[in-house]
């Protein structure tokens, strides 16, 4: 969805569009199962106010804001996730939101997390926060595997 948050604000922009409604999917608050839609919502907000903002510069000033000294780290799981989504676009092999969670991703993404988790060891409400993103990835993972099971370990 982040892909293409600026192109479609722009648009609306051009358009003289005076508002949206976005609805990023369900779960059982606005931010979605485990918050996974807050980094959605908070990019749509920002681009909303700014269309001609950097993405990649909201990502970050969110990170400083959730994962405090681990931010760089966290902006690199986000950069990671982001290239696995498009380069299985690109060659039109998603066949769902949940494609991007393949062991490959996890084996990219695993020393990410095992740095945050050591950069945060000192902030409980970061290390908190890594903790239930890594968590949220594991178990996309698990859904995943259970099914790829020719391909999921």
């Amino acid at each position: 969805m982040t892909q293409r948050l600026t192109a479609d604000l722009e648009y609306y922009r051009g358009a003289n569009i005076a508002g949206i409604y976005a609805w990023p999917g369900m779960g059982h608050s606005l931010f979605g199962v485990r918050g996974q839609h807050e980094l959605t919502i908070y990019l749509v907000a920002q681009l909303a106010w700014d269309a001609d903002s950097n993405l990649w510069e909201i990502v970050s000033q969110y990170c400083e804001a959730k994962y405090g000294t681990a931010a760089n780290s966290m902006v690199e799981v986000y950069r990671e996730i982001d290239q696995t989504a498009r380069e299985l676009a690109t060659n039109h092999t998603m066949s769902g939101p949940g494609e991007i969670y393949s062991p490959q991703l996890w084996m990219r993404l695993e020393p990410y997390f095992k740095q945050t988790l050591v950069n945060t060891s000192n902030d409980a409400y970061a290390h908190s926060n890594v903790q239930r993103f890594e968590g949220a990835i594991r178990s996309s993972r698990l859904i995943y595997e259970r099914f790829h099971p020719e391909g999921g370990r």
